[in-house]
């Protein structure tokens, strides 16, 4: 047993309880870190604000804030973005924005970030406002606008904009695949299906299973069911979302 944990002891058993299955647990354990008369530094709170982030503790992310304000952590660029995506994270849309908009550390996670909570809402438009400032957009950026797009049933926008990603030098991954492979077995796209699925394969990626289960699912919803059939028995490894995808494809063609 430590007798005396100092602040690199604590974030790091922080650490572990936010990445836990249980990020209560961390939140508990940072009130016995300041029970002991120990200071948090900025390296603890992104921990904590990431547990009020997948635990949707508003209230408790509230006090976590003022705690930084007091101790000036506010100014570090992880803190920082930790807010923004523990206030969208937790629907406080505005909260997240005023946090963005005062300091000058606005890097590509924080724009991701409120765009992943503006298009989780609906506000495909404000989502898309943000993902135009962003002055280098990495993947994870596209992604987020692509799947808001998707996500709201604007699949013909998901599309497009998936057509611009491609003309930058940003490599798609698997997150991208599967949202475009979707939009396009929702929106009835197999022309553009039937080329992305050549990129899947240029990739490299054909082997994943949750790109193989989407492509099953477009050539099943495009009435192409020998082609799904194809890639089914193709698979080494299928999982229950496989052989439902198939099923509802041939369900769908009413070949019983």
């Amino acid at each position: 047993t430590i007798q005396e944990p100092n602040q690199f002891i604590w974030n790091t058993m922080l650490r572990g309880h936010a990445s836990s299955s249980n990020p209560v647990s961390a939140l508990k354990l940072y009130v016995c870190m300041i029970s002991t008369g120990l200071l948090p530094n900025s390296y603890t709170f992104p921990f904590l604000l990431k547990s009020c982030a997948k635990l949707k503790a508003f209230s408790e992310g509230q006090q976590i804030h003022g705690h930084i304000l007091k101790l000036g952590c506010d100014l570090d660029l992880y803190v920082h973005t930790s807010l923004v995506s523990m206030y969208a994270h937790n629907g406080r849309l505005e909260d997240a924005h005023k946090v963005f908009d005062r300091s000058f550390h606005r890097d590509v996670v924080s724009y991701t970030a409120l765009i992943t909570g503006y298009a989780s809402r609906g506000y495909i438009r404000s989502a898309r406002k943000m993902f135009d400032e962003i002055p280098i957009k990495d993947v994870v950026s596209w992604n987020a606008m692509i799947s808001g797009y998707a996500e709201t049933g604007n699949y013909k926008e998901a599309l497009e904009l998936f057509k611009e990603m491609m003309k930058t030098n940003v490599r798609p991954d698997e997150c991208t695949m599967v949202t475009v492979v979707s939009a396009c077995a929702q929106s009835g796209s197999m022309e553009l299906g039937r080329q992305v699925h050549s990129m899947i394969d240029h990739h490299g990626f054909g082997s994943n299973l949750n790109i193989a289960n989407a492509l099953i699912d477009l050539y099943s919803k495009c009435g192409e069911v020998e082609t799904a059939c194809g890639l089914f028995e193709g698979l080494s490894y299928k999982d229950v979302i496989t052989w439902n995808t198939l099923i509802g494809g041939y369900t769908h063609m009413n070949l019983y």
